[in-house]
Formats: C-alpha cells, structure tokens, sequence
C-alpha cells in the first residue's frame, strides 16, 4: 500500500477508487456498527476518524473549501485517506493508489475492534459506545470477525 505523500497547498486525493461497490461492501459493517446512514457520521478515535460530507460551501472549511483535505475517512496507522462525495463512494478518491482489497478488509475490522468501550458524547452527557451502536453487529464482529476466512462476509 503506497500512501502519497501530501505536497504543501494540495488535497491528498487523487486517486479514484475503481469499484465503489466492493468498497461500499467493505465498509458497510463500520457503518453498520456505528450506526451510520450513507453519508457517513461524525466520529474519532485512536484508531481513525470519520466525517460525513459537508454541505457548507465555505472557502475555509477544510472540507469543502479551496484545498479539499480533511478526510470523510482517515486510518491513523497507515494514513489512508477517502474522501467521498455526498454520500460514502460516490465520486470517490484516496491517498492510496494501490491500496487491495485484502489489506482494506484488515482496516476496516481494525477500525472495528476500536469501536469497544470507547465514550463518545461531552462532558455533561457521555455514553459507551456500545450504548448507541447495534450491539448485534458488534458482538458478531467481536465474536468471529465480519469477514471470515476468506475474506467474505460471514
């Protein structure tokens, strides 16, 4: 997996993903686990962040402005990047030209495992998130993996 390094002044993303089906298959337990619709939620951890698209049209918004930079989604250990429009894999692009299915696959269950015990909320209301996400989805995942074996859904 080849991360392009970020030039001064231009957005990371310049790379289009071929098959928007397999990544939306890919990423569809993440969202399924944090309870997200299509365009994606507003979440971080140490593990990664997530941004749904942003319809502010504003030219300092990291976003939506002049320079496009900050990432729908962004994998803090390996520096992925996606960057989708409107909704998540529509017109979509990455840091990452060569990024395969397998290695994504491993990202995403990763992005997952991180999902245990962490608080969301501030200080005046905070919950675990396993008080706001489909605790059926993330005990399967917590069980056996999403993907089994062979890299499929189970």
């Amino acid at each position: 997996m080849n991360i392009d390094p970020v030039k001064e002044g231009e957005s990371p993303f310049v790379h289009p993903i071929d098959d928007r089906g397999q990544w939306g298959e890919i990423f569809e337990p993440l969202f399924s686990a944090l309870n997200s619709d299509c365009y994606g939620k507003h979440f971080e951890n140490d593990v990664f962040e997530m941004h749904p698209y942003c319809w502010c049209d504003k030219d300092d918004c990291p976003q939506c402005g002049q320079i496009e930079t900050q990432a729908n989604f962004l994998h803090k250990p390996t520096g992925l990047a996606v960057r989708w429009y409107k909704y998540a894999f529509r017109a979509t692009e990455t840091n990452c030209k060569d990024i395969r299915p397998a290695d994504l696959r491993k990202i995403v269950q990763e992005c997952i495992d991180s999902l245990d015990g962490v608080v969301v909320g501030n200080p005046t209301n905070t919950r675990k998130i396993t008080d706001i996400i489909q605790p059926e989805i993330l005990a399967k995942v917590k069980r056996n993996g999403f993907y089994g074996s062979k890299g499929k859904k189970s």
